[in-house]
């Protein structure tokens, strides 16, 4: 396959063909000559993240832990500032229960993307219950990732579920017409298990925002099964070329 793997196909070719030759040989169980592929590209393509990515989900899906973790710490080496890399690597690490390597890996991860909201609540995460490191990793993401997610894991981490509504609300009222700020409380009291009050801050906030696909695309999910499809009718008429309303009537289908 080494040999032969290159002949043949143009240059500009070369990554989408052996990508779906992998994908094919996949689909045969041909897993060795898949490994083949993704081995090859990497090769000439080792900057790009796709590749890796790909790579990393078929050792996920096919391999072992240990080929797995292999094939993202050389990722992450090639492609340092692809979180999701880094993510996988120290997700894998935690659920094998090594949660100091798993650190080891995030702290290298905050080196390259020092700023990542992902990469700081990661690290919130696989602290579990040890209170004290979490509220000093939050105090530090405060500062180097201020956004809303990180400000509500201060509070809901701690089940400071009140406390974390007045912050979203007082911020919604500071920030009008904001959609973000409205999905993250819709989202904290979906979190919370309140179902009804979640669905009635989200018909608050399309009545607020109501051209925001972000929004209508969450709604359709907010819905009961049999109610998605009527939803995504009313997504459409107000934001028909939206982007993320597209995408969710698509996964209804």
């Amino acid at each position: 396959m080494r040999t032969v793997i290159g002949i043949g196909i143009e240059g500009e070719d070369q990554k989408h063909t052996w990508m779906e030759d992998a994908d094919s040989c996949v689909a045969h169980n041909a897993l060795e000559c898949a490994r083949a592929f993704y081995a090859y590209a990497l090769q000439v393509f080792p900057s790009k993240k796709t590749v890796w990515l790909q790579a990393a989900y078929f050792e996920k899906n096919h391999g072992t832990r240990e080929s797995l973790e292999a094939i993202l710490q050389r990722a992450v080496a090639h492609c340092p500032k692809a979180q999701v890399l880094w993510l996988m690597g120290a997700k894998s690490k935690w659920l094998a229960g090594d949660v100091p390597a798993a650190r080891s890996i995030l702290a290298l991860a905050f080196q390259a993307n020092s700023n990542s909201e992902e990469i700081w609540l990661a690290a919130v995460k696989i602290e579990n219950i040890e209170y004290e490191r979490v509220r000093r990793l939050l105090a530090k993401a405060h500062s180097s990732a201020p956004t809303a997610r990180v400000f509500v894991k201060l509070e809901e981490k701690f089940a400071q579920l009140t406390r974390a509504r007045a912050i979203l609300e007082k911020s919604c009222l500071k920030k009008p017409k904001n959609p973000n700020l409205w999905l993250e409380s819709v989202h904290l009291q979906y979190r919370a298990g309140l179902k009804n009050f979640a669905n009635s801050l989200m018909a608050k906030a399309l009545q607020e925002c109501p051209s925001s696909g972000i929004l209508w695309s969450d709604a359709i999910f907010l819905e009961v099964r049999p109610q998605r499809k009527t939803r995504s009718v009313d997504a459409l008429k107000k934001c028909e070329h939206d982007p993320c309303v597209l995408l969710a009537v698509a996964k209804l289908f």
